[in-house]
Protein backbone atom coordinates (compact mmCIF):
# COMPACT_ATOMS: atom_id res chain seq x y z
CA UNK A 1 0.00 0.00 0.00
CA UNK A 2 2.38 2.51 0.84
CA UNK A 3 3.95 1.86 -2.34
CA UNK A 4 0.79 2.60 -4.38
CA UNK A 5 0.80 6.27 -2.56
CA UNK A 6 4.21 7.14 -3.58
CA UNK A 7 3.49 6.25 -6.69
CA UNK A 8 0.41 8.31 -7.05
CA UNK A 9 2.31 11.04 -5.68
CA UNK A 10 4.85 10.82 -8.23
CA UNK A 11 2.07 10.66 -10.67
CA UNK A 12 0.36 13.55 -9.46
CA UNK A 13 4.20 15.69 -8.97
CA UNK A 14 4.43 14.90 -12.53
CA UNK A 15 1.43 15.88 -13.77
CA UNK A 16 1.61 19.15 -12.04
CA UNK A 17 5.28 19.74 -13.43
CA UNK A 18 3.81 18.90 -16.61
CA UNK A 19 1.63 21.49 -16.61
CA UNK A 20 3.66 24.12 -15.77
CA UNK A 21 5.96 23.24 -18.20
CA UNK A 22 2.93 23.38 -20.56
CA UNK A 23 2.21 26.53 -19.09
CA UNK A 24 5.69 28.38 -19.40
CA UNK A 25 5.57 27.20 -23.29
CA UNK A 26 2.29 29.21 -23.84
CA UNK A 27 3.91 32.10 -22.67
CA UNK A 28 6.82 31.82 -24.27
CA UNK A 29 5.11 31.11 -27.69
CA UNK A 30 2.52 34.41 -27.25
CA UNK A 31 5.08 36.26 -29.25
CA UNK A 32 5.09 36.49 -32.82
CA UNK A 33 8.15 37.29 -34.64
CA UNK A 34 8.16 40.05 -37.26
CA UNK A 35 10.92 40.58 -39.92
CA UNK A 36 9.61 43.24 -41.32
CA UNK A 37 8.90 47.30 -40.06
CA UNK A 38 5.35 47.07 -42.90
CA UNK A 39 4.89 43.63 -40.11
CA UNK A 40 4.57 46.28 -37.34
CA UNK A 41 1.38 47.57 -35.60
CA UNK A 42 1.08 50.80 -37.57
CA UNK A 43 1.61 53.33 -34.70
CA UNK A 44 4.40 51.07 -33.58
CA UNK A 45 6.10 51.62 -36.91
CA UNK A 46 5.19 55.38 -37.24
CA UNK A 47 6.58 56.09 -33.64
CA UNK A 48 9.92 54.62 -34.99
CA UNK A 49 9.84 56.35 -38.51
CA UNK A 50 9.29 59.82 -36.41
CA UNK A 51 12.25 58.73 -34.22
CA UNK A 52 15.25 57.80 -35.84
CA UNK A 53 13.75 56.93 -39.32
CA UNK A 54 15.41 53.32 -39.38
CA UNK A 55 16.87 51.52 -42.80
CA UNK A 56 14.53 48.03 -43.02
CA UNK A 57 15.84 44.52 -41.91
CA UNK A 58 19.00 43.79 -44.06
CA UNK A 59 18.79 46.94 -45.99
CA UNK A 60 21.52 49.40 -46.62
CA UNK A 61 22.82 51.67 -42.99
CA UNK A 62 25.46 53.61 -41.96
CA UNK A 63 27.05 50.88 -39.79
CA UNK A 64 30.42 53.62 -39.50
CA UNK A 65 30.87 56.75 -37.88
CA UNK A 66 31.32 58.56 -40.90
CA UNK A 67 28.01 59.77 -42.06
CA UNK A 68 26.77 59.24 -45.72
CA UNK A 69 24.24 61.51 -47.27
CA UNK A 70 20.59 59.50 -47.43
CA UNK A 71 21.83 56.60 -45.69
CA UNK A 72 20.13 56.12 -42.05
CA UNK A 73 21.68 55.07 -39.10
CA UNK A 74 19.94 52.85 -37.59
CA UNK A 75 18.47 49.28 -38.64
CA UNK A 76 15.32 47.00 -37.79
CA UNK A 77 16.39 43.93 -36.78
CA UNK A 78 13.18 42.18 -34.83
CA UNK A 79 10.47 42.53 -33.45
CA UNK A 80 8.22 40.28 -31.32
CA UNK A 81 5.01 41.19 -31.16
CA UNK A 82 2.03 39.88 -28.46
CA UNK A 83 -2.12 40.87 -28.46
CA UNK A 84 -1.34 43.73 -26.48
CA UNK A 85 2.93 43.94 -26.34
CA UNK A 86 5.77 44.59 -28.92
CA UNK A 87 9.50 44.64 -28.46
CA UNK A 88 11.38 46.20 -31.22
CA UNK A 89 15.23 45.88 -31.80
CA UNK A 90 16.75 48.90 -33.30
CA UNK A 91 20.03 48.29 -34.54
CA UNK A 92 22.92 51.28 -34.51
CA UNK A 93 26.34 51.61 -36.13
CA UNK A 94 29.44 53.37 -34.93
CA UNK A 95 31.63 53.24 -32.33
CA UNK A 96 29.04 52.12 -30.31
CA UNK A 97 27.51 49.50 -32.50
CA UNK A 98 24.96 47.55 -30.80
CA UNK A 99 21.28 46.75 -30.64
CA UNK A 100 18.69 49.00 -28.82
CA UNK A 101 14.91 47.65 -27.74
CA UNK A 102 11.97 49.77 -27.68
CA UNK A 103 8.88 47.92 -25.35
CA UNK A 104 5.03 49.33 -26.38
CA UNK A 105 2.19 48.50 -24.71
CA UNK A 106 -1.24 48.47 -26.20
CA UNK A 107 -3.21 50.68 -23.87
CA UNK A 108 -7.42 51.94 -24.38
CA UNK A 109 -6.43 50.66 -27.70
CA UNK A 110 -3.46 52.62 -28.60
CA UNK A 111 0.37 51.23 -28.91
CA UNK A 112 2.58 53.33 -26.33
CA UNK A 113 6.53 53.38 -25.97
CA UNK A 114 6.92 52.36 -22.46
CA UNK A 115 10.45 50.94 -22.14
CA UNK A 116 13.86 50.87 -24.13
CA UNK A 117 16.57 48.78 -23.56
CA UNK A 118 19.70 47.24 -25.01
CA UNK A 119 20.43 43.42 -26.18
CA UNK A 120 23.86 41.64 -25.66
CA UNK A 121 23.76 39.17 -28.73
CA UNK A 122 24.97 39.44 -32.67
CA UNK A 123 21.65 40.46 -34.79
CA UNK A 124 22.05 37.76 -36.30
CA UNK A 125 21.80 35.50 -33.22
CA UNK A 126 18.19 37.48 -32.75
CA UNK A 127 15.32 35.84 -32.30
CA UNK A 128 11.90 36.41 -30.56
CA UNK A 129 11.71 34.64 -27.70
CA UNK A 130 15.86 35.58 -27.29
CA UNK A 131 14.64 39.25 -27.93
CA UNK A 132 11.88 39.35 -24.82
CA UNK A 133 14.29 37.56 -22.79
CA UNK A 134 17.00 39.88 -23.46
CA UNK A 135 15.40 43.27 -23.29
CA UNK A 136 13.31 41.93 -19.44
CA UNK A 137 16.97 41.73 -18.72
CA UNK A 138 18.01 45.34 -18.81
CA UNK A 139 14.46 47.54 -19.00
CA UNK A 140 14.75 51.42 -18.80
CA UNK A 141 11.15 52.55 -18.16
CA UNK A 142 10.43 55.70 -20.57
Amino acid sequence: MVKWHRVAALGLGSLILTNMALAAQQEATGWSSVSSLAGLPAEVGKYLHDSNAPADRGQLYNESCIVQAGVPSTRFVLAAVSDNEAIVAIEHGGRGHGINTYAFRQQNQHWQPVEQGRVALDARLLTADTLVDQHRKWPRHL
